[in-house]
């Protein structure tokens, strides 16, 4: 047989697919209905498959998702919508919708929770499948249209799978400084960001080379003092 696609997620902007071939190969997608981390072999199975489906979101760039433990959702929050023409600079509009892809059926719907993070684009979002939830660390935004500089965030959001309702972590420390294009992951307790971009010009990028460390039980930021070449 050829390949088939099982599941898909966009991991901090990165594309990221999961895909069996052949008849007996094992997919490697996790499935369930929620909660807790169940058979990573076990495929998500859609109740009705003939369904019909609501409508994705717009096509975007720069966004970021994550799956949730048991890997029958998937998140994805903000970007930028705005459509470029071939050979042009095309104003950026950047969005701050939550939606989750039901990864058995395919099917999106979008989240209105209570509070969200602001519209931005290039944040970084990682999985704590301990918790079931997504933690989103940093991003820029400039407003719909505009040209000039960018406004970078360091403000830190989790969504909840369960409740699916985002909430600002406040956190205490000295956060790494507002950035974009940021590499972030969840290691047990901790959540973990390296590098990024601090330039608030388009044309123009300043990389980081640093480590910070979010302690998600105190809510405190600590900069890792590393060794070897960054």
């Amino acid at each position: 047989m050829g390949r088939r696609l099982t599941a898909f997620a966009v991991i901090a902007g990165v594309s990221v697919a999961w895909a069996s071939c052949g008849s007996d190969a094992t997919p490697v997608a996790t499935g369930g209905t929620g909660g807790g981390v169940v058979d990573p072999h076990e495929k998500p199975v859609c109740p009705d498959p003939g369904a019909p489906l609501n409508p994705a979101p717009a096509a975007r760039a720069d966004t970021a998702g994550a799956l949730s433990a048991d890997g029958s959702l998937m998140l994805v929050f903000g970007g930028d919508v705005a459509t470029v023409v071939c050979g042009d600079v095309t104003a950026r509009t950047h969005v701050g919708d939550t939606w989750l892809l039901d990864t058995a059926c395919g099917d999106w719907r979008e989240v209105m929770p209570a509070a969200a993070p602001s519209p931005r684009a290039r944040h970084s979002i990682a999985q704590d499948h301990v918790s079931d939830r997504a933690i989103l660390f940093g991003g820029r935004f400039r407003p719909d249209g505009a040209s000039g500089n960018y406004t970078h965030y360091n403000d830190t959001w989790s969504f909840d799978f369960q409740t699916r309702e985002w909430t600002e972590l406040v956190t205490n420390g000295t956060p790494p400084a507002p950035r974009s294009d940021g590499a972030a992951v969840v290691a047990g307790n901790r959540l973990i960001v390296f590098g990024g971009n601090t330039s608030p010009s388009g044309l123009s990028f300043s990389p980081l080379a640093d480590t910070h460390v979010l302690d998600l039980e105190t809510l405190t930021w600590t900069e890792l003092a590393t060794t070897g070449a960054p």
